[in-house]
């Protein structure tokens, strides 16, 4: 099954999500793709930076560029395993997920999860379920805001608690 089948309930929504999902991929893969080009640029003008004393400059862009190509491949695989995840997800999966969504308490009255929003949860689930280390990678700047915050949240309760 390469593309979703004719009586697929789901075949609008997992046609709109599989072009999101492969533009994201190809956005990041572009992104990859011009890092190299930078790093191999900059490699190859390595006597610039020595000639000047200013070698540890070189290290820290080279090691700066080689964590972002990491990163962005990183993400490269994670939107391509979501393009593979929601073309090969079964129908019972996604009522399963359904279901789970219809059981959490919502703002409003109990609103009816579109079969876009269970389509992509399920996806995501199952890319989270196969690709740990990759979903972890994908999520490190995601967490490094949550520890800001959380930081800086600490800091003002500090504050607050050393002027009363």
């Amino acid at each position: 099954m390469n593309s979703p089948q004719e009586n697929d309930p789901y075949r609008e929504d997992r046609i709109a999500l599989l072009k999101y999902y492969n533009s994201q991929c190809m956005t990041h893969g572009g992104y990859v793709i011009s890092i190299v080009v930078g790093l191999s640029i900059l490699i190859s003008r390595f006597d610039v930076f020595f000639d000047r004393g200013i070698w540890y400059v070189f290290f820290a862009i080279i090691a700066i560029l080689f964590l972002l190509l990491i990163y962005l491949g990183c993400g490269t695989l994670y939107w391509g395993y979501l393009a593979s995840a929601v073309i090969y997800l079964p129908v019972t999966e996604l009522s399963e997920v359904k279901k789970e969504l219809k059981k959490e308490p919502s703002e409003e009255e109990k609103i009816e999860p579109t079969d876009m929003l269970v389509l992509h949860i399920a996806s995501c689930k199952r890319v989270e379920k196969y690709h740990r280390c990759i979903v972890k990678v994908k999520n490190i700047p995601h967490n490094v805001f949550h520890i800001k915050w959380w930081i800086i949240q600490k800091k003002r309760s500090v504050k607050k608690r050393k002027n009363k």
